[in-house]
């Protein structure tokens, strides 16, 4: 346990997922794990040892100057998925890479899939790509192995490695230290304070010290939006680091924090849309420059995929529900959206412009970034759903998701049954099984944002003892085998203008947000930076709507009489506008097929705009 962590995340193994679409998720993304050859993920690693080829390396991103890295999120991946299902295959090939990489490590403790110039070319400004970035996934995929199976091996290497990065950062002074940190280096820090709160040895705390970017800190500690132009899936984890240093270190010292929480604030509340997702090709903007710069190359999916890490921290450090809030929105629509259902692959960017279309990876050419951090999102479904907070007065079960679930707590003992359907259904409930009588404990549920303000909670019928504070509700009783806690979380269509334009608007019902399908006409794609795809648009598309017999305003103030939903569907129509009927609306998650639109904007049709 963090020194200061007082909510814990439950563990992976002690949650199961009942609900069919996040199961279809998961089950297809292990269905690709499974499919790949390791063997050829861990050719790499093999040939700089001088060791005997058993499988030549991958093509597209795995054979280029950051092969590995895929390596790092497979092994991630397969070491949560075990966890959760404690599949024998799963462990065998986890105990296979482990053992592979024991022996392809090196004498100084070295282990890659490039020889070491290219750190050398890091520190001689030469270029390098980004090897840091890559050591950063491959250290992950080790901890989570070590951390799923308690592998001596798993330890020695990620051990050995972390030597290896302080006999190499020993040399580094002020100046060489900033060039490096010049050069994308993902979240070496996060990672190797966790290495540190593992093995204890100031060597290892040392090392993960010089990846804290101080300046960069001290700007956002101040409140400073410094962010422009910045790339994000850079920045992100820096700050990742940052809290992980305030969570493993007893230093009481709010700098790191505050820092966190005032990235955090800037990100969301200004660089963000409404899927929770940010940027435009990767990098940041002026804030609240949103409309400016929706295009097909918006919202990379590993930006989301550390955001979350960084709300679900700050959730544990600080108790606030906003970052529950974000993140139940994160991961709803944009994480659950940028995996295709059918095939499992997932998407690289998420255009927020009008007209394009879900473009995915293929399974075995090209190994993007958001690849590797796919193979990891759908891994770990049921992780943040529920949390533990040992208070004065009893245990504190958090549910901060209303995902049809069961919560095990074997040393209690107790089993937390979440009966949940969003969007179909607004009413869930919350039961208690396998509990010795009257057994004390307090059930903090979060009042979602989406809400409205809006809500039924009793138990068995019932509603006394509950208390409302700070966004959750609290339930303080003595609970018996069958009490159920009935909840019913009203859900209505709202909407959320962009900044910088406010005529520009999307849609949600309840959590989810919605799209338009707008058809499969000329889906062809293109590419852009390293290989990869993103989608066309070569043909006009209607990005707006006019709305007919009153103003945008007051359209937008009846907006539940405006957009309405089909009788026994999750689609949705319009009223009032001159796209009545012909445009229908879904939840964005379950948009794959066709062109989409979220955002459109809104006139008067009598306005001339």
């Amino acid at each position: 346990m963090f020194k200061n962590v007082q909510i814990q995340s439950v563990k992976l193994n002690q949650v199961i997922v009942k609900d069919t679409y996040y199961n279809n998720a998961f089950e297809k993304e292990i269905e690709y794990l499974k499919s790949l050859e390791i063997d050829r993920l861990l050719a790499g690693f093999r040939e700089v040892k001088g060791l005997k080829h058993k499988a030549e390396v991958y093509p597209g991103w795995e054979n280029t100057e950051i092969k590995g890295h895929t390596l790092g999120h497979y092994l991630a991946a397969i070491s949560q998925a075990y966890a959760i299902t404690n599949d024998i295959s799963l462990r065998k090939d986890i105990d296979y890479i482990v053992d592979e990489l024991s022996d392809s490590q090196l004498d100084n403790g070295y282990l890659f899939a490039s020889d070491e110039y290219l750190f050398d070319n890091v520190e001689n400004n030469k270029p390098a790509w980004v090897p840091w970035y890559t050591m950063h996934k491959i250290f992950e995929g080790i901890i989570l192995a070590y951390e799923a199976t308690g592998s001596k091996h798993a330890y020695n290497i990620m051990s050995r490695l972390a030597d290896w990065v302080y006999s190499r950062s020993l040399s580094w002074d002020e100046k060489l230290n900033l060039q490096v940190l010049g050069v994308e280096y993902g979240g070496m820090n996060d990672c190797l304070y966790d290495v540190y709160s593992h093995t204890g040895k100031k060597e290892h705390l040392m090392a993960a010290q010089k990846f804290d970017e101080i300046a960069l800190f001290k700007a956002l500690y101040e409140g400073k939006d410094i962010l422009n132009d910045l790339h994000a899936n850079t920045t992100i984890p820096k700050f990742v680091g940052a809290m992980k240093r305030y969570m493993v270190l007893d230093e009481c010292d709010p700098f790191y924090l505050v820092a966190c929480e005032n990235f955090w604030e800037i990100v969301v509340n200004h660089h963000t849309y409404i899927t929770g997702g940010n940027s435009e090709w990767e990098h940041f903007g002026l804030p609240d420059i949103l409309d400016s710069e929706r295009t097909n190359c918006n919202c990379e999916t590993c930006n989301t995929y550390n955001m979350l890490k960084l709300s679900k921290g700050l959730f544990q450090i600080t108790g606030k529900k906003k970052y529950l809030d974000y993140y139940d929105n994160t991961l709803t629509n944009a994480i659950l959206s940028s995996q295709n259902p059918e095939t499992g692959m997932t998407m690289y960017f998420q255009p927020m412009a009008t007209g394009y279309f879900k473009v995915y990876s293929t399974p075995y050419d090209k190994f993007w970034c958001c690849t590797g951090t796919g193979m990891e999102n759908f891994t770990k479904l049921n992780d943040a759903i529920y949390y533990i907070r040992n208070e004065v007065n009893g245990l504190e079960i958090t549910v901060g998701r209303y995902i049809s679930s069961e919560l095990f707590l074997e040393d209690i003992p107790l089993r937390l049954k979440v009966g949940a359907n969003y969007p179909e259904k607004e009413e869930s409930n919350v039961t208690i099984l396998d509990v010795e009588e009257n057994k004390h404990f307090i059930i903090k549920l979060r009042i979602p944002d989406w809400c409205q303000g809006s809500y039924i909670v009793d138990v068995n019928g019932l509603e006394e003892g509950i208390a409302k504070k700070d966004g959750f509700i609290y339930i303080d009783r003595r609970w018996n085998n069958n009490d159920v806690v009935n909840i019913v979380w009203k859900m209505a269509v709202t909407y959320e203008r962009l900044q910088d334009n406010p005529n520009v608007v999307a849609f949600k019902y309840g959590p989810v947000v919605l799209s338009a399908g707008l058809g499969k006409e000329d889906m062809e794609v293109s590419k852009t930076g390293v290989d990869v795809t993103i989608p066309t648009r070569n043909m006009d598309i209607k990005d707006y709507l006019l709305i007919q017999n009153m103003t945008v305003e007051e359209w937008l103030s009846r907006i539940t009489d405006n957009i309405l939903k089909k009788v026994g569907s999750i689609e949705f129509v319009l009223k009032n506008t001159d796209e009545d009927e012909s445009l229908v609306f879904k939840p964005h998650y379950r948009q794959y097929e066709e062109r989409y639109g979220i955002y459109f904007s809104l006139f008067d049709i009598n306005s001339g705009d």
